[in-house]
């Protein structure tokens, strides 16, 4: 599944419209965002950044890294190690 694809997705899961994503991402209009969903347009990194965090999904997902749309926190080992010692 392409970028496009997911966005779309992740958009219709979280029961928005392409004028709401618009809104939420303040985008020009909700015809700059159909670009990102038709394909027409790349976003860059920032741009995916607010994607994931408006539609709660993880850049990972949006970008076809991982099939799994769900955000995971990941805790390094030193965060692991203070924890433990508190």
């Amino acid at each position: 599944m392409e970028f496009k694809d997911r966005l779309r997705q992740a958009r219709l899961n979280a029961g928005m419209t392409q004028m709401d994503m618009a809104k939420a991402l303040e985008v020009k209009n909700y015809t700059t965002y159909g670009q990102y969903e038709n394909g027409h347009r790349m976003p860059g990194f920032e741009m995916i950044v607010k994607f994931a965090k408006a539609l709660n999904v993880s850049i990972d997902w949006l970008a076809g890294l991982s099939d799994d749309p769900q955000i995971h926190s990941r805790i390094l080992p030193e965060e692991k190690d203070k924890k433990t010692k508190e």
